[in-house]
C-alpha cells in the first residue's frame, strides 16, 4: 500500500455533495475527520489507520477492505455502509450506528463494539 495517494481533509471536504466521491486506494491515515460528512464516499481499500472519525457521517460509504486499524469511530453513523473485509483491529466503535451484517468477514480483533464490549 506504499503507492497510495495521501489525501487531506480539505480535499475530502471539496468532494462533499458529489455523486459517490471516489477516494479508494488513498491514504487518510491519522487524519482528524471528526464530524466529517463522508456520506456515500468510496473509501474501498483506503488506509485510515488511526484516523479520528468520531461523529462522522459515513452513511452508505464503501469501506470494502479498508484499513481502519485503531481508528476512532465513536458515535459515527455507518448506517448502510459496506465494511466487508475491512480491518477494524483495535478500532473504537462505541456508540456507532452500524449494521452488523455489513461487517461481514471484517477483522475485529480488539475492537470496541458499539455496545462498549471488546471483541476477541
Amino acid at each position: 500500500m506504499g503507492d497510495q495517494r495521501k489525501v487531506s481533509r480539505e480535499e475530502l471536504e471539496k468532494a462533499v455533495g458529489q455523486d459517490q466521491p471516489d477516494f479508494q486506494d488513498c491514504d487518510l491515515s491519522g487524519l482528524d475527520l471528526c464530524g466529517a460528512d463522508l456520506k456515500g464516499f468510496n473509501l474501498s481499500r483506503a488506509t485510515l489507520r488511526g484516523a479520528n472519525l468520531s461523529g462522522a457521517d459515513l452513511k452508505e460509504a464503501y469501506l470494502l477492505q479498508a484499513d481502519l486499524t485503531e481508528a476512532d469511530l465513536r458515535e459515527a453513523d455507518l448506517e448502510g455502509a459496506i465494511l466487508w473485509e475491512a480491518n477494524l483491529s483495535r478500532a473504537n466503535l462505541e456508540g456507532a450506528r452500524v449494521e452488523l451484517p455489513n461487517l461481514g468477514a471484517s477483522i475485529l480483533t480488539g475492537a470496541t463494539m458499539p455496545d462498549g464490549t471488546v471483541h476477541d
